[in-house]
């Protein structure tokens, strides 16, 4: 697979349009309206009107991840709707993974939407199954010893290698040039999630530094 044909490859979602129709009603409204009486000697002051608060700027634009993004060759397709998005998203996980097989571990429908939820919940307590984009890895929770000193064996290492085997040979650059091209969708799928008025790079950097900001426990974990 050609680093270019990779350069398409990741999941992701945005673009809101916004449109008004309040001014048209307003106007038409205006015209239907018989004509006032004369005005008397004394106008009337008219309150002022509450200026509509716009959404506030995006603290980390996508803007600035383009500028350190790889120019993506040859003709870039259109990007599908958000609710047929699932075939592109997978043909662009399977290009970044270099597979020719959806993975076991992830859940194939709503893939882009499904993402989102997944990204935006990982600070939480919880996180819903229903929503995760990827499947419970199979096996049970190893561990050692009993009762009150019982510690999480190395085994469990071993159920996520394959995940974290192909994550770590993606090709960073062509991960972010592919979140680029496809943030449209990715901003899109989190306004439906319920943020109108915030921005999916700006969780994502957050939910990022939140797992940073993780301990580095020693073994053997209690």
């Amino acid at each position: 697979m050609s680093e270019t044909n990779r350069g398409g490859a990741a999941i992701a979602g945005v673009v809101l349009l916004a449109a008004a129709v309040g001014g048209f009603l307003y106007l038409r409204e205006a015209r239907e309206r018989p004509a006032p009486a004369p005005a008397a000697a004394t106008a009337p002051i008219e309150a002022p009107v509450a200026a509509v608060e716009a959404p506030a700027a995006p603290s980390h634009p996508i803007e600035d991840a383009i500028v350190d993004a790889p120019a993506i060759g040859g003709d870039v397709p259109a990007l599908p709707s958000l609710p047929d998005s699932d075939a592109a998203a997978i043909e662009a996980l399977l290009d970044l993974l270099a597979g020719d097989a959806i993975p076991a571990w992830l859940v194939p429908e709503y893939v882009i939407q499904r993402t989102v939820a997944t990204i935006d919940n990982l600070p939480r307590a919880k996180i819903a199954s229903n929503i995760s984009v990827a499947r419970a890895t199979p096996g049970a929770l190893a561990i050692e010893g009993d009762g009150e000193t019982r510690t999480l064996s190395a085994a469990n290492h071993a159920r996520y290698a394959a995940q974290v085997d192909a994550f770590e040979s993606a090709d960073t650059a062509a991960l972010v040039a592919g979140y680029v091209r496809l943030y449209p969708l990715f901003q899109q799928a989190y306004r439906e999630l319920g943020q109108p008025d915030a921005y999916f790079n700006d969780r994502l950097i957050e939910v990022i530094d939140h797992l940073l900001a993780a301990p580095d426990v020693a073994p053997p974990l209690a």
